[in-house]
């Protein structure tokens, strides 16, 4: 079985003057950071991204075009700074799910093409910036394309996504062939792709998946019947990719397969995909020597003689309820996370590691010295069943930050 590890990447928030840090676990960090950010981040390898993508065009069919899929906030890697890497590194083209987040890739000048999946209501100000940022936006209602065709003064490319199986968005497969009929006689709208999005339990057989890819090929059939011109075709998210042997379509769409992670199934193709994920840290805010308390019963936690506490700037509007394991380790020791998590401030308990100061990196995730809290131990702890899951569990609040290998001074 392939190794399947997951990666976290990064995409961070605007900033005047980029500086380079070293953690003392030794990676170097390129971080765009404003000076009054907090010092929470979430370090990744964004080189591993790239190579992730190479290692998809060498496992699937020369010729393929790969949508790289950067829904929530590029699977909570960073959209940014992810979207970058990957046009730099090729990419056929972006999808996600946030036409806010379409438009930011055009401001910072991602010039690829850039689909829009299915999510967003048809209105004036929705299909203006579709045209003026030259996005696709998927179509899976007939009243949503007609109210596109009439606000349209130019012609606008769009896709057709097509519900095979997954019950969620999507034109009924039994419908998809006709629906595209008409969309077609609409003036504005150009038909550019088609495409659908398979499920693919952890249970998952090779006749579900069979019966799924029928329903598709059927309507692509019944275009090529009918004399239609047949629109790109797109089948394959990250979990499909790894699942059904020799999907070969035009295009396919993989998201967590990018940053090291395919799905809860076990997967049947070998992906040669690597980590991209460093750790997620943060910085010793204060460090005190607690008192004996006068309430020992409303105290937020138990007093020991010569107890104490650092704190650390990193609390539950950060979403660390999500991502800890009770403990960080700081200068290469255990500190254990006492009292309840804080909306901007946690506690740890710092008694045997003499030498802490204010400024000391605290790794709440990763490696530290010798020492390591793993991933999936924290996945474990708190309930993910995917390392992308973890991520997005990591609030916009933590800065994402790319490691690099070679920063200049």
């Amino acid at each position: 079985m392939p190794q399947i590890a997951i990666p976290l990447t990064s995409a961070t928030l605007a900033a005047d003057d980029p500086v380079a840090e070293t953690s003392s676990a030794g990676a170097r960090v390129q971080s765009d950071l404003l000076p009054s950010q907090r010092p929470n981040r979430l370090v990744c390898d964004l080189a591993a991204v790239a190579d992730n993508l190479g290692a998809l065009r060498r496992a699937i069919k020369p010729g393929t075009r790969i949508f790289a899929a950067l829904k929530g906030n590029a699977y909570g890697f960073g959209l940014h700074q992810v979207a970058a890497t990957l046009a730099q590194a090729g990419v056929d083209g972006i999808a996600v799910a946030d036409q806010a987040e379409a438009i930011s890739l055009r401001q910072r000048g991602i010039r690829i093409p850039i689909l829009l999946y299915a999510g967003h209501l048809a209105g004036r100000e929705t299909v203006r910036a579709n045209l003026e940022h030259n996005l696709v936006p998927t179509l899976v209602e007939a009243s949503e394309a007609t109210e596109y065709s009439r606000l349209a003064d130019r012609p606008l490319d769009v896709f057709v996504k097509v519900d095979v199986g997954l019950e969620r968005l999507g034109v009924p497969a039994e419908q998809a062939a006709d629906f595209v009929s008409q969309v077609r006689r609409l003036p504005h709208l150009r038909v550019t792709g088609l495409y659908t999005h398979l499920h693919v339990p952890a249970d998952v057989s090779d006749e579900f998946l069979r019966w799924q890819l029928g329903r598709f090929d059927a309507v692509v059939a019944a275009l090529a019947k009918s004399g239609e011109p047949v629109p790109m075709r797109m089948v394959a998210s990250s979990a499909s990719l790894v699942q059904a042997r020799g999907i070969e379509y035009d295009a396919v769409d993989p998201g967590g397969m990018l940053f090291g992670s395919a799905g809860a199934a076990a997967p049947r193709l070998e992906l040669r995909v690597r980590p991209v994920l460093h750790a997620i840290t943060s910085r010793v805010l204060q460090v005190k020597s607690v008192t004996p308390p006068r309430y020992p019963e409303l105290a937020p936690y138990a007093w020991r003689p010569g107890l104490r506490i650092g704190v650390l700037p990193l609390g539950t509007c950060d979403g660390l309820h999500h991502f800890n394991a009770g403990r960080v380790l700081i200068r290469g020791r255990v500190a254990a996370i006492v009292g309840p998590i804080s909306i901007e401030h946690v506690r740890v308990d710092v008694t045997d590691i003499v030498d802490v100061a204010p400024g000391d990196e605290a790794v709440i995730v990763g490696r530290q010295g010798d020492l390591e809290i793993p991933f999936g131990e924290v996945m474990a702890h708190r309930g993910h069943r995917r390392l992308a899951d973890l991520a997005m569990a990591v609030a916009p609040t933590v800065a994402r930050v790319g490691a690099a290998n070679e920063v200049s001074d």
